[in-house]
């Protein structure tokens, strides 16, 4: 697996957790909770299905790899988030018990977990606030972005750029309008390019 895969699964577990853990049941108001209700979480984080099914389909060895990063992720994880964490990886290894055809490589996979971060932030950006409270989608696409650069700063800028490639290939290939200039403008949002 590449550094940038590595990076990804890591902003994939990122926005998982965040999102799974910002929930926050009201005791005096049970009908008014903080945070992303379970099954709003399920709709905003669908775009994971994508990376179990690449997983599925990728070589067994880099199979191996990228279970095993997540595991290695989830024990970085803090303690209120690691169930999220640990339920993740355990979607991921379940996902190969599924039937794939073994057609794609390490590029699929990487390519499904850059569209799944790109359309989580969609989904997110998208979201009324009945899914999301405002400040909740900030504070989760804040963290989660500069969490995301901070990684893309420690390699060499290549990688960046291979990001930016790869993530604007994948929005020229979005057929809604909305989605796509979201998509689109995706990089420049989470602090990848230079605002223009």
């Amino acid at each position: 697996m590449n550094h940038l895969t590595h990076i990804l699964a890591g902003t994939v577990m990122n926005l998982d957790v965040a999102i799974r853990s910002s929930y926050v049941p009201d005791p005096v108001d049970p009908d008014d909770p903080r945070g992303v209700a379970p099954a709003d979480a399920a709709d905003l984080l669908e775009p994971i299905s994508a990376v179990k099914k690449a997983l599925g389909q990728a070589p067994e060895q880099d199979q191996r790899e990228l279970i095993q990063l997540f595991r290695e992720i989830t024990t970085q994880v803090p303690e209120r988030g690691r169930p999220f964490a640990t339920a993740l990886c355990e979607e991921m290894a379940a996902a190969l018990d599924q039937p794939h055809e073994r057609a794609q490589g390490r590029a699929s996979v990487t390519r499904a977990l850059a569209k799944a971060v790109m359309d989580i932030f969609n989904a997110i950006e998208l979201a009324d606030e009945d899914t999301i409270d405002d400040d909740d989608a900030v504070k989760i696409t804040e963290w989660v972005s500069g969490n995301l650069n901070n990684a893309l700063a420690k390699r060499p800028e290549e990688d960046r750029q291979e990001l930016v490639r790869l993530l604007c290939d994948i929005a020229g290939e979005e057929q809604d309008p909305e989605r796509r200039e979201l998509a689109l403008q995706f990089p420049e949002a989470i602090g990848l390019v230079p605002e223009a």
